[in-house]
């Protein structure tokens, strides 16, 4: 059973009546470590949306290989990255099924995190403007500012992968994108 923290009233008080008596909340605060914090977040690739697991061995001639070069040099991509821009797109009304349903997800759960994000540094900030008055209220504080740091920074890493996969597939649903901004 999990229990919330609840501070009472008089035991927190806000950072300029800190600053005015210092002297006075002479206590050490222990700062948590980020394992600590039992974030709800998978390590390393865990979290990735789309893995690429298959490899692909072409043999082209110099004059294929100079076009590859070429265009990836002008889209500002990666040659592995153009030659998969190429396939989908000579795939798309494929690709446009085949992903819509998570395409769409994504796009939603985009959208939420951005509410959550702006939910949470809002949280922090209050948070920021609060100190305890003894040493267990005050642990408790800076347990809550660490832990909304760190959900904040997961939020973020979070919302910029979800970004380069929309992105990367968001030219296969420009159209119903822009009709649906018209309605």
């Amino acid at each position: 059973m999990v229990r919330k923290l609840k501070f009472k009233e008089n035991l927190v008080i806000s950072y300029d009546e800190y600053l005015e008596n210092k002297s006075k909340y002479l206590f050490e605060i222990e700062k948590p470590l980020k394992s600590d914090l039992k974030l709800n977040n998978p390590h390393g690739q865990g979290k990735k949306i789309e893995r690429l697991t298959k490899e692909l061995h072409l043999r082209i001639g110099e004059l294929e290989n100079d076009i590859i070069k070429f265009g990836s040099e002008e889209k500002n991509l990666t040659r592995s990255t153009f030659v998969r821009y190429l396939i989908l797109e000579y795939g798309k009304q494929y690709v446009r099924k085949e992903i819509s349903e998570n395409y769409y997800n994504s796009l939603k759960k985009y959208k939420n995190l951005f509410d959550e994000l702006e939910l949470k540094r809002e949280l922090r900030e209050n948070l920021l403007k609060k100190r305890g008055a003894d040493k267990k209220t005050a642990n408790q504080l800076c347990y809550q500012r660490t832990k909304l740091k760190f959900e904040i920074e997961n939020i973020e890493k979070e919302i910029n992968h979800l970004s380069a996969y929309l992105k990367k597939y968001e030219k296969f649903f420009e159209d119903e994108i822009t009709n649906s901004e018209k309605i």
